[in-house]
């Protein structure tokens, strides 16, 4: 889905970021969020607070930063994560599958394939196998609206999802929900937010159209004819 989105976005970028694979450095909030969720999914093994922290740590040591911003991300890192725990301790789903990994289920819609990781999947009957998945995210969840209108890439993310669950043959639930968790406090609001849709038909056909039309456009290299309107006009790839 990231691919998806990222095509959908820019073809331009697409083409340089996906498929030439331009090597680009990491920034220090994309350093953090990849060590935060390593040690998401490593605290649904053993929910302790200090367990949490030492994982982020550990995991944010495996990242290439100067000390300097090391330091920062280690501070940052750790005021976010202990305001989570705090947050939502009471309420943690102790029955979930961190880091749900489609990768060798063969998963196709018509001819084209599909794969992902999902985070998170909260079993919520184990009899009836039912299950909400979950998308953790780092950043401002105040600046996050268009991401998560129908339509936005949050959004087309959760759908996405769905189609890979009912298209699988082996993924062994029954998707009913899924939600985006933010897990950085708002910088205006100041509190937590979790955007939770249940997906209907109609967002199905609508990703699975984009999903076609795009993976065609890939196929049929179509857009290395494309004209300039076709790009956003804005990112480091356009603006180059």
């Amino acid at each position: 889905v990231s691919n998806l989105n990222t095509y959908l976005e820019c073809p331009k970028k697409f083409y340089y970021k996906n498929l030439l694979r331009v090597p680009s450095a990491k920034t220090k909030s994309l350093c953090m969020g990849t060590a935060v969720h390593g040690a998401l999914q490593d605290f649904l093994k053993n929910q302790d607070k200090e367990f949490l922290l030492n994982r982020f740590e550990y995991h944010l040591k495996r990242e290439i930063l100067s000390k300097t911003d090391f330091k920062d991300a280690l501070q940052k890192g750790r005021k976010v994560l202990e305001d989570y725990h705090d947050e939502y301790s009471s309420t943690f789903n102790r029955e979930s599958l961190a880091e749900y990994n489609f990768k060798n289920q063969n998963v196709f819609l018509d001819d084209v394939p599909l794969t992902g990781q999902i985070d998170k999947i909260e079993i919520l009957d184990r009899s009836k196998k039912i299950v909400n998945v979950v998308d953790y995210k780092t950043g401002n969840p105040d600046s996050k609206s268009t991401d998560l209108k129908k339509g936005g890439k949050y959004w087309r993310q959760l759908v996405f999802y769905k189609i890979l669950c009912e298209n699988s043959k082996e993924f062994p639930y029954k998707m009913l929900s899924a939600e985006i968790d933010f897990v950085e406090r708002g910088r205006a609001t100041n509190a937590f937010k979790k955007f939770k849709i249940q997906i209907t038909d109609e967002d199905l056909e609508i990703v699975k159209t984009e999903i076609k039309d795009v993976y065609g456009e890939i196929k049929n290299l179509s857009f290395l004819n494309f004209t300039e309107d076709r790009f956003c006009g804005e990112c480091e790839w356009c603006l180059t």
